[in-house]
């Protein structure tokens, strides 16, 4: 489970245009949502609308930084939800960005235009979600470890351009991670993301959670290891007196 936010000053409208999957790309929880209707619609319908097509003299591309915080819990064995604001960044967490645009054109056609434009992007964004990506022969866009950015733990930034009227798609796979703590699920990205208004944010912050493992505690000696310890120590002794005690007797019978 992952939530998206927009970074800004004000409050921060979740977003549903990013998700996350399993270690086996298992189906996340959340679905896509489009910047509006007709944008979708425009992208969606493949053939008839040119998704390839260049930016004309009166639009732009659009340049937005995603951003992992990646989080664990300060209180129990398990990641609380992002509700609760008792977590911790992770830092020293590895997570590599591949390109996954291809696998976004090919839904889009499996899906056709029949449905209204927020039921195709859903179920484009749910095709994603399930396809088990091989990522030796996807193209790697950026790797990054997240550390403290600008006074807050477990941040990795990465910064996408997107063509106008276009979208890009992007696999977040978290490789390594410290010791005790769990890889985060997968994310999939839809870029640009935009916030629950339909307005798409310089920066969206997608915070993937990790649990905890337990760390190992040293065993205790009890009274039996104690005594057995003793015992050994005794017997220890006891032969290295033997050994001088032999030693001497040999070399006082030599001379």
């Amino acid at each position: 489970m992952l939530q998206v936010s927009a970074a800004t000053d004000d409050a921060q409208p979740t977003a549903q245009q990013a998700s996350s999957t399993s270690d086996k790309d298992t189906a996340g929880d959340t679905t896509a949502t489009a910047p509006d209707d007709e944008t979708v619609d425009e992208v969606v319908k493949g053939e008839t609308q040119n998704v390839e097509a260049q930016p004309t003299s009166t639009e732009e591309a659009r340049t937005q930084t995603l951003e992992i915080h990646q989080v664990i819990s300060k209180q129990s064995s398990t990641a609380s939800t992002m509700a609760n604001t008792s977590v911790q960044g992770v830092n020293g967490s590895t997570w590599r960005v591949y390109e996954i645009t291809d696998q976004l054109q090919a839904a889009m056609k499996q899906v056709g235009s029949n449905l209204d434009a927020v039921s195709v992007h859903s179920a484009v964004y749910e095709k994603l979600k399930s396809e088990n990506y091989d990522t030796s022969s996807l193209k790697l866009v950026d790797s990054g470890t997240t550390a403290n950015v600008d006074g807050t733990d477990g941040v990795f930034q990465t910064t996408v351009t997107v063509p106008a009227h276009q979208y890009r798609a992007f696999l977040f796979v978290n490789t390594a991670v410290p010791e005790y703590t769990t890889k985060a699920d997968n994310a999939v990205v839809i870029a640009p993301l935009a916030d629950e208004e339909g307005k798409i944010p310089d920066k969206m912050v997608i915070q993937p959670k990790s649990n905890t493992l337990p760390k190992p505690t040293p065993k205790k000696l009890t009274q039996t290891d104690h005594q057995y310890n003793g015992i050994l120590g005794v017997i220890g002794a006891a032969i290295v007196a033997l050994a001088g005690s032999l030693f001497f007797f040999r070399k006082k019978k030599t001379n």
